[in-house]
């Protein structure tokens, strides 16, 4: 079993390497990352331009990729986007 000291300081680690945030390849500036225990919250600003997302992808301080998810989904006309990422270390 992993402790709760380790998967805090896990957290931490993770809180202090995510550095970008990308929608479709657009780079989305990032507002806020905060920790709590053992959980890291990424809040980014809004995009006003975005009309579809395709893809969002994580990356650290080396630019190498933490994270990416897929998906196809259209955004309405009028309707700005911020985006909210929860990792739970586990």
């Amino acid at each position: 079993m992993i402790s709760k000291v380790y998967r805090e300081r896990a957290a931490l680690d993770l809180e202090g390497r995510i550095k970008k945030v990308t929608v479709n390849d657009i780079n989305v500036p990032i507002k806020s990352i905060t920790r709590s225990s053992n959980a890291v919250t990424v809040i980014t600003d809004r995009s006003p331009t975005i009309t579809q997302i395709k893809s969002v992808k994580i990356f650290d301080e080396n630019n190498a990729l933490i994270t990416e998810r897929s998906s196809q989904v259209d955004v309405r006309d009028s309707i700005t986007l911020d985006f909210r990422f929860t990792f739970e270390v586990i």
